[in-house]
């Protein structure tokens, strides 16, 4: 492919990116898009056939960027395992129109949702590894499976439902991502041990 087209290519993702944070991904269609380019709308669909495209690619990019975040540490701490999640909700900000319209596009786009349900069983995996760390480290305390799973559950639903949180409390934007980082580290202190507690009471502060 020559630089000309990947160039092309580029700026295609990058600007309906900023269009559909900015607007909503319902809103902005490749007519809108090509408009704003001053494109015609064929040189859009001749990189990406339709709008679902457009958006499968910016979501294989961000499971690219998490995964180059979210990925097993058999000596993980606790300062360690926060900072998995701090750069994984930068990561969902800077892609947060995806996440402000997950549910209609697992319904309307068979390809993205199949992909998001294979990336979520890594993900949930991956995570509980860390947190078998943590325990075996002797941050966390011992868990039944069930406490382990309950736990799981929290961190994930924290994960995936944050920025949509923080719209509906109007303090979205990047500052407003430690806050839920801190949720992430409040959860961890329900099942700390003495010596995790001391860590994870400083990293709230």
């Amino acid at each position: 492919m020559s630089k000309e087209k990947i160039s092309t290519r580029e700026k295609i993702v990058a600007r309906a990116l900023e269009l559909f944070n900015d607007q909503g991904i319902e809103y902005v269609g490749v007519r809108e898009l090509a408009k704003d380019l001053d494109m015609k709308g064929g040189n859009i669909t001749y990189y990406f056939p339709t709008k679902d495209d457009i958006i499968l690619e910016l979501a294989s990019r961000l499971s690219e960027d998490n995964n180059r975040v979210i990925v097993k540490k058999e000596d993980i701490t606790i300062q360690g395992f926060l900072n998995i999640f701090e750069q994984a909700y930068q990561n969902h900000y800077k892609y947060r129109s995806l996440f402000l319209s997950f549910p209609n596009l697992l319904k309307q786009t068979p390809a993205l949702s199949e992909k998001y349900h294979q990336r979520q069983l890594l993900r949930r995996d991956t995570i509980t590894h860390q947190l078998k760390s943590l325990i075996k480290s002797g941050h966390l305390r011992e868990l039944s499976t069930v406490e382990l799973d309950v736990l799981l559950k929290s961190i994930v639903m924290t994960s995936r439902f944050w920025i949509s949180d923080a719209v509906i409390e109007n303090s979205s934007g990047p500052d407003a991502m430690m806050k839920y980082v801190k949720q992430v580290a409040g959860l961890l202190l329900l099942v700390a041990t003495a010596k995790g507690r001391k860590i994870i009471e400083g990293a709230l502060k």
